[in-house]
């Protein structure tokens, strides 16, 4: 099977369906998935951009690498703007460059501002202090008005709503 770095036929579809300007981005003019340059290649749609790095390097990259882009332009296929990483490498360049949407956010769903003293950190994800204090007040209170004692008690399976049900006429003493 011939590779794609010595297929001229697969490298002139590719070359007339890109926009070529020197220094900047080769905009992708074929199809694309969610703004994302796609080409069908051995019968499957791949990424252009993971099939235009692979071509300028001559080999194949690990399955785990991702084609990230230096110009954040994910329809760009300008080799010199292509590089090789992980999707925790790629994600750290967007989080470096403020590229994530919810980076973006100034205010939380209720409209609290997501600043300041309202603003927390957990694992990755910024909270509303404001809302997660009002979330921690309904949930004490819903604990609150549950009747003391019947939380607690283990139900023995008679009782438990979801064990069968005898019918009271049926008894099991004789008459």
């Amino acid at each position: 099977m011939i590779e794609p770095w010595d297929d001229d036929a697969l490298q002139a579809r590719l070359a007339g369906k890109t926009l070529r300007a020197d220094g900047a981005c080769w905009l992708w003019s074929g199809a694309k998935v969610r703004g994302r340059a796609v080409v069908n290649y051995r019968g499957s749609m791949v990424s252009a951009p993971r099939l235009i790095k692979t071509i300028a390097d001559r080999q194949w990259p690990d399955a785990s690498s991702q084609a990230c882009h230096s110009c954040d332009e994910p329809a760009c296929l300008n080799p010199d703007h292509i590089w090789w990483g992980s999707n925790l490498e790629n994600s750290h360049d967007a989080v470096a460059k403020g590229r994530l949407h919810h980076q973006k956010r100034t205010n939380c769903a209720q409209g609290h501002l997501l600043s300041g003293e309202n603003l927390r950190h957990s694992k990755g994800r910024r909270i509303c202090r404001a809302c997660a204090a009002e979330r921690q007040r309904k949930w004490r209170a819903a604990i609150d008005e549950s009747p003391v004692g019947e939380a607690d008690a283990p139900l023995s399976p008679s009782s438990s709503p979801h064990a069968p049900q005898q019918d009271p006429t049926l008894s099991k003493e004789p008459a």
